[in-house]
């Protein structure tokens, strides 16, 4: 699925690979840092560095951005049928409980007014249900996310 107007974003944007020498220059900025006078900037320099994300912890930020985009594609297609007890009306709706869709069968039309709108309400109540369960364990998937950088 193509991103609709930047949606989801590109991950590539916000991953950062770090360099194969990336643990070795952060030593040398340790070891620089050695040579300064020890006063508050070597302090703010230090702390800067002390900060710095592991390998670990930036894979782990990456794979998190992975698993948030899939999970963001899983969210746009998502879509919830519901139908009333005599399948006359279904209804479909998307992740954020918009109706996106109506059908009636064809018994649909021997319905009174009342009884059509009943069958509506029911079919959507099911959708409905169907989309709330359905957010509840992709918003525990998206809870778990975030075991990057600490």
């Amino acid at each position: 699925m193509d991103a609709v107007n930047g949606f989801p974003p590109d991950i590539e944007a916000f991953r950062f690979e770090p360099p194969d020498d990336y643990e070795e220059k952060l030593q040398q900025g340790y070891e620089l840092l050695e040579f300064w006078p020890h006063d508050e900037m070597y302090e703010n320099d230090k702390a800067v560095l002390d900060m710095t994300p592991s390998r670990a912890a930036i894979e782990a930020v990456n794979a998190d951005l992975e698993r948030a985009q899939e999970l963001i594609r899983e969210m746009q297609q998502a879509r919830y049928r519901g139908q009333d007890e005599y399948g006359t009306s279904m209804v479909t709706m998307n992740f954020a409980g918009e109706m996106i869709g109506l059908e009636f069968s064809t018994d649909a039309v021997r319905m009174g007014n009342r009884e059509l709108g009943e069958a509506i309400r029911e079919a959507w109540q099911y959708a409905k249900e169907a989309q709330l369960e359905d957010t509840d364990r992709l918003n525990r998937i998206a809870g778990g996310m975030g075991g990057g950088v600490r």
